[in-house]
């Protein structure tokens, strides 16, 4: 404790008013440099960690900017897509409708050429009742009556012709072709060769004279079949069988 009583304490009391005054001024001078050294090195860093912060901001709003068109983009893709899914669904809807009615007017298609053929069978199987109705009337016997046919048959339809050894025969395949193999003895590839040389009908077999016989006889490669299997004999009675069919059915 300083006693005022003392030496030292008379010569800080007799310090003059300039001597404060600069000794005052001397501590108010080493305050303005500390406050400038603290400014200097504390106030600079400052500044940068403001202006590091105030990019970031920049960055992290630039950021959000960018995120917020991405995501109205991808919005705008989910729409499209969803519109797009919404019309591959409509289109699929309509081919479903076209392939249905596609296959309707096929079905119709089908329905009329299945009536087409069987009124063609029926006009076919018509004319020919009216030859053999025609031949009755005529008076003539069973041999008489199927040569009348063939004549009538060559005489009405252009694509046939009377072959002197051959008898009746197409020049080219009618509408309506008979199975001949419904004749026993008749395979697939004697029905091919009797096809290719112009027989497709039971009533040209049942035609058949003699002479056509052996001329077949021939064409086949075997002698003397055609009499003994009675091929004309079963064409003429499937031709009968036939006639009283479409009688029936008038």
């Amino acid at each position: 404790m300083i006693s005022f009583t003392t030496p030292a304490a008379f010569s800080l009391l007799a310090l003059t008013s300039y001597e404060v005054l600069a000794g005052l001024a001397s501590i108010y001078l080493g305050l303005i440099v500390c406050w400038g050294t603290y400014w200097l090195f504390f106030g600079v860093s400052q500044k940068k960690r403001d202006s590091q912060i105030l990019a970031i901001k920049s960055q992290v709003y630039l950021q959000q900017k960018e995120n917020a068109a991405m995501q109205l983009e991808l919005n705008n893709t989910v729409e499209a897509f969803v519109s797009c899914n919404h019309r591959l669904q409509t289109l699929q809807l309509e081919f479903t409708d076209l392939q249905h009615r596609i296959e309707q007017l096929e079905s119709a298609q089908y329905e009329l050429e299945q009536q087409a053929i069987v009124h063609a069978e029926q006009a076919s199987a018509v004319a020919t009742l009216s030859l053999y109705e025609d031949a009755e009337s005529a008076n003539q016997d069973n041999a008489s009556e199927v040569g009348f046919t063939s004549e009538v048959i060559a005489a009405e339809d252009s694509t046939t012709r009377i072959d002197p050894e051959l008898g009746l025969v197409y020049t080219e395949a009618p509408e309506r072709c008979d199975d001949l193999t419904e004749i026993w003895g008749i395979g697939g590839v004697n029905q091919q060769k009797l096809y290719e040389n112009g027989v497709y009908l039971m009533e040209q077999i049942a035609d058949w004279t003699p002479e056509n016989c052996e001329a077949f006889n021939a064409i086949l490669g075997f002698k003397g079949r055609i009499e003994r299997e009675q091929w004309v004999t079963q064409a003429a009675g499937h031709v009968s069988s036939q006639v009283d069919s479409i009688r029936e059915a008038a």
